[in-house]
């Protein structure tokens, strides 16, 4: 392939709509690797170019109509969690559909039943906050990758004051500590081209 011939399959993907993004990642250098690149992302455009329906001649179609948009990097699907997580998933959804039959149960009452509505409304009460309790280890999860842990290792009971206040001081110094620590490793990362 010449140099010409790749320069004519650049001007085709920007003229189906390709992203100069894309292209720019690709890069301008001819090789066997970017040339199967650029043919690769003219065929996804070629396909979806077929998938869309035309448009007629009365409405002008923009320039570049393909607008770049990354895959969201958490679906909130199980099996995006580990297998420790999966009972957690289970349960928050366990906890909304027996909610939503609480309600259903809710709006059935007679509007003499005050006693029996109040109990159903503190159901569902208990309920979304079991739903809150798991969403926040899930959120965890999705922010840091790392399971939440939800039972404590140590009795705090029949540790004396004293000893408890000192405990406390070492977990919120050694906190400062880490959080410092992560804040000069992210400095010292190198810059992010997009």
């Amino acid at each position: 392939m010449k140099k010409t011939e790749f320069e004519q399959l650049q001007k085709e993907f920007l003229q189906l709509g390709g992203s100069e993004k894309v292209l720019a990642q690709i890069g301008n250098s001819l090789s066997l690797r970017n040339e199967a690149r650029i043919k690769y992302e003219i065929k996804k455009l070629e396909k979806k170019a077929r998938k869309t329906p035309t448009t007629t001649a009365h409405t002008p179609a923009p320039a570049s109509t393909v607008a770049y948009q990354p895959r969201a990097t958490f679906q909130d699907y199980i099996s995006e969690y580990p297998p420790e997580l999966h009972p957690t998933y289970l349960q928050r959804q366990h906890c909304f559909l027996q909610a939503c039959s609480l309600k259903v149960q809710l709006n059935a009452l007679a509007d003499a039943e005050v006693l029996q509505a109040s109990k159903l409304q503190w159901e569902i009460w208990h309920q979304f906050a079991q739903i809150d309790k798991c969403d926040k280890t899930l959120q965890h999860y999705q922010h840091t990758r790392r399971i939440m842990p939800t039972e404590v290792q140590e009795d705090f009971s029949k540790i004396p004051d004293k000893r408890l206040h000192q405990k406390l001081h070492n977990l919120r110094s050694n906190r400062g500590y880490r959080q410092r620590t992560i804040e000069q490793l992210r400095k010292d990362l190198p810059p992010i081209d997009h």
